[in-house]
């Protein structure tokens, strides 16, 4: 799961619902999203640019304070493709889209709780 804010991720969806022209589906448009996301991060590193004879290639280097990285942004494509299988509906965009946005993975957290269940492991009792 993309380490992604629940209202970037919902905001995403929407984004890529509404841009979705009626000649594709919605799958058609995640799958796209996907592979845009896949092109940049298929290298392993970011490329600003490149020249041609003089093999002269630029990579980016990696920046604090980025909203969120690429590779962030290829997960949430994976998300968004594994929410529309678990919810589809038959030949309805408008439905499905619906439904992915009710999915308890894009719904915030509003709620924190402490987990105490090992607090005394690795203690020598005795």
């Amino acid at each position: 799961m993309a380490n992604v804010q629940a209202q970037i991720k919902r905001g995403f969806l929407r984004q890529l619902y509404e841009a979705c022209p009626d000649a594709i589906s919605f799958r058609d448009a995640l799958l796209a999203f996907q592979a845009a996301g896949f092109t940049a991060i298929k290298s392993g590193r970011l490329v600003v640019s490149s020249s041609g004879g003089g093999f002269s290639t630029s990579f980016e280097i990696p920046q604090g304070g980025r909203q969120f990285s690429q590779e962030q942004v290829f997960a949430l494509s994976e998300e968004f493709i594994s929410i529309f299988d678990d919810n589809v509906v038959a030949d309805d965009d408008a439905a499905t889209f619906a439904a992915m946005m009710n999915d308890e993975r894009l719904q915030a957290v509003t709620s924190h709780y402490h987990d105490f269940s090992s607090i005394r492991t690795g203690a020598n009792y005795g």
